[in-house]
């Protein structure tokens, strides 16, 4: 038998399981008020897992476009390598920070979020779960 057609409309059938915040509408929005300025417009198809990353924004000099930039700014793992530089790490953590910030008085809104950012690097997964645990 041939494999099920993917759903037509990912975004609305994709749930991380917390009323209108789950739908990755509502996740997009959870990141984009947590990580501020942090954020850029390419973030915003984090979520759905169909994003670009930005090749300058974990770079020394940083991103030009801030904020409007059309690549994703959310913390991905690195093709080919095992471990984070310093630079890189410190960047990633940056993000746990401001998600722990964020919603710290919200546990369900924090483990939606956090289940969002973390999903492409396992670095920011292991940084949020253990803020999670504790």
């Amino acid at each position: 038998p041939p494999p099920p057609a993917p759903p037509a409309d990912r975004e609305a059938s994709t749930s991380f399981g917390v009323g209108d915040a789950g739908s990755v509408t509502g996740v997009d929005a959870l990141l984009e008020a947590a990580f501020g300025d942090l954020w850029s417009r390419g973030s915003r198809k984090h979520a759905r897992g169909s994003c670009t990353v930005c090749s300058f924004f974990m770079g020394e000099s940083g991103c030009d476009n801030g904020t409007e930039c059309m690549f994703c700014h959310i913390p991905h793992a690195s093709a080919g390598r095992k471990k984070l530089g310093m630079r890189r790490r410190l960047k990633v953590k940056l993000f746990a920070e401001a998600l722990e910030a964020a919603y710290r008085d919200d546990l369900d809104k924090f483990r939606v979020a956090a289940a969002a950012a973390g999903s492409r690097c396992p670095f920011l997964e292991g940084l949020l779960n253990r803020k999670l645990e504790s």
